[in-house]
């Protein structure tokens, strides 16, 4: 799972980068918030609070806003294809 300000794709489409590829299982607009407090895990943190730092660090200008509505790519990775 990863949460974007913009979409990446459609439910079903393959997204491809070096050495590996995924596909999009569910896309949905949640509130920046939400995905701190009920899907850092998911995001590969191990609390709230490294989520939001990592936020800040990619997104320096705007920085963590809980009330931002973002985009959260549910997704599986896939054999190379």
């Amino acid at each position: 799972m990863t949460a974007r300000t913009r979409r990446y794709g459609e439910v079903g489409d393959i997204l491809r980068s070096k050495g590996f590829s995924i596909q999009l299982l569910e896309l949905r607009r949640v509130r920046l918030g939400d995905v701190a407090e009920n899907h850092y895990i998911d995001e590969g943190c191990e609390d709230r609070e490294e989520f939001v730092r990592i936020w800040n660090e990619i997104h320096p200008a705007r920085g963590f806003v809980p009330t931002d509505r973002v985009w959260l790519h549910v997704f599986r990775y896939l054999e190379d294809v």
